[in-house]
């Protein structure tokens, strides 16, 4: 039933994209998700449309969903998949700096500790995967659980060893 509704939604809504017109084809998605009836879903969709629009760079669009996802683990995997999505696209030093900033800002405003935790782990892992070491480092460190914040700090050394910086690695 929330399938058909979703499906009757969307072709009442039907746009004719093209199938290589990634804006079009992400807003006919992001409308049809608005009628998805189940909760979880919605979260889930809006999820996987943030990183869709991450890989295009469109990272300010992508953020702004978090606003429409209510489960607090739904956002701190929705602030993961934008930051590592993101962190393999050839965003420049000041779009990076600018997203994890606007990241954490959503990280902070989830009031379920254990899914704000585990947001800011991400936010770290992606800041080493884009190369901002000294970013990852004060997320991890600005982290109050204990078995949380080592867990970010050994996330981000794996991931600047495996980039072959070992002496950052060590830190």
């Amino acid at each position: 039933m929330i399938l058909a509704n979703a499906c009757s939604a969307a072709e009442e809504k039907k746009k004719n994209c093209a199938s290589n017109d990634t804006a079009c084809l992400i807003l006919e998605l992001e409308s049809v998700t608005d009628s998805i009836d189940n909760q979880k879903w919605r979260d889930q969709t809006y999820r996987e449309i943030a990183k869709l629009l991450a890989k295009e760079k469109k990272t300010d669009q992508a953020i702004v969903l978090i606003n429409k996802i209510e489960h607090p683990d739904t956002k701190a995997l929705t602030i993961r998949g934008i930051g590592m999505t993101a962190a393999q696209t050839d965003m420049s030093k000041a779009e990076f700096d600018q997203m994890f900033l606007s990241l954490r800002n959503y990280a902070e405003k989830i009031e379920h500790p254990p899914s704000y935790a585990i947001a800011l782990t991400y936010i770290a892992m992606a800041q080493a995967f884009a190369g901002d070491d000294e970013g990852a480092m004060k997320t991890a460190l600005d982290m109050k659980n204990d078995a949380l914040r080592n867990k970010a700090l050994a996330e981000s050394a794996e991931i600047q060893a495996e980039r072959g910086d070992l002496a950052q690695a060590l830190k």
